[in-house]
């Protein structure tokens, strides 16, 4: 693999200050052909062709030397060119990048959250942003409220903290994407933050992520989505298996790749991008955030996996609730596919169960069901 060329020429890359390799990552010189050399990532097996002067880049890096230095110690390599093939290896898992967090990297941000009847989480969601590790000067919340039957407004309008609080009512329900572009309307801040009124935001959430905008090719940038607390089997459950959690590994996100979406409690995205591009699409009951991280990649914009930061959902935790909330977000994918055909996917099914399945009806079929049991073997 030779250093890529960016897809937007027009952006300058920032180049990060460290590259820690991946764990399973190996550094082969050897080769035959050419004097190229090979990076072999173990879990899952890949095998990437390097220019020397790339290996010798990783190898500096890799022995704790600065990105800025290795690079301007090695000839013919530019910083822009050393920062995108570096960032294409963290797309793949490859490297962690260390951006550096300056004061010009800390951009304003709106953070939104729709609200309906939820009166003691509204309250705790903001309690945890009051807890932010961000300059309060580049912080606004904005609260759309979906036309609360309860105390929830008012719970909002009595908020006092350091962080700027707006409350934005509706008089009719709307739904959450509805009020989430209601609020991108009214936002000043540079960045968009969405987030919901069932989380609760880590202390580093937007300094973990808002330094990602440095790099001007990247348009959205989401973290992890893990559980309030992992108090029962449920909770456990979603910390490894939620379709909200995207997994330990930084990557970018594209259509029918590993992680091909990013979730809307935990978004960061341009807010010209955002506007330009229209919005959540409203008449989605679910599933909205997928397509506009789709409808983004359809114009050639980059979007960004970085589990580092993390928002704690509220999951449910009795087995009725939960399997609604799973039915509901599988309610989603034909009105995904109608939108978007092009990225249809394939349900593959392993022979073994289909050959028990088969087995089993048979047994009933010829009037031994005490063969059933059988089936279990594949």
């Amino acid at each position: 693999m030779s250093l890529p060329t960016a897809r937007r020429a027009s952006a300058a890359p920032v180049l990060p200050t460290t590259a820690q390799l991946a764990d399973g990552l190996r550094l082969v010189p050897a080769s035959t052909d050419g004097g190229d050399a090979y990076l072999v990532a173990e879990h899952p097996l890949r095998v990437l062709r390097v220019k020397p002067v790339a290996l010798d880049l990783l190898q500096q890096c890799a022995g704790g030397r600065p990105v800025a230095e290795a690079v301007a110690a090695l000839p013919g390599l530019s910083p822009a060119g050393a920062a995108r093939f570096l960032q294409r290896l963290a797309d793949l898992g490859m490297v962690d990048l260390t951006y550096p967090v300056t004061d010009a990297a800390l951009l304003s941000v709106s953070i939104v959250i729709p609200v309906r009847n939820r009166p003691a989480a509204i309250r705790a969601c903001l309690a945890s942003l009051e807890a932010l590790h961000y300059p309060a000067n580049r912080v606004e919340v904005i609260v759309v409220d979906d036309a609360s039957t309860d105390e929830t407004p008012a719970i909002v309008e009595r908020h006092n903290g350091h962080l700027p609080v707006r409350l934005v009512r509706q008089e009719n329900h709307h739904g959450q994407a509805a009020c989430r572009n209601i609020g991108a309307q009214l936002a000043h801040g540079d960045i968009l933050a969405f987030t919901d009124s069932d989380c609760l935001a880590d202390q580093d959430w937007l300094a973990d992520l808002v330094p990602a905008f440095q790099d001007r090719t990247v348009a959205m940038v989401g973290g992890a989505v893990v559980p309030a607390d992992e108090d029962d089997a449920l909770q456990r459950y979603e910390a490894v298996r939620s379709p909200l959690y995207q997994g330990p590994e930084p990557a970018a996100v594209e259509p029918r790749a590993r992680i091909s979406y990013l979730a809307s409690c935990n978004m960061l995205v341009r807010r010209d991008v955002f506007l330009a591009a229209g919005g959540f699409a409203p008449e989605l009951a679910s599933g909205e955030d997928v397509d506009l991280v789709w409808r983004l990649a359809e114009r050639g914009l980059h979007v960004r996996y970085l589990p580092k930061g993390r928002i704690r959902h509220d999951h449910r935790d009795r087995l009725g609730p939960f399997l609604r909330r799973r039915a509901f977000y599988a309610s989603s994918e034909a009105t995904l596919l109608r939108r978007h055909p092009e990225n249809g996917r394939r349900l593959v099914v392993p022979l073994a169960p289909i050959g028990g399945l088969i087995w089993a009806l048979a047994t009933v079929g010829i009037g031994r069901p005490w063969l059933a049991p059988a089936a279990l073997l594949p």
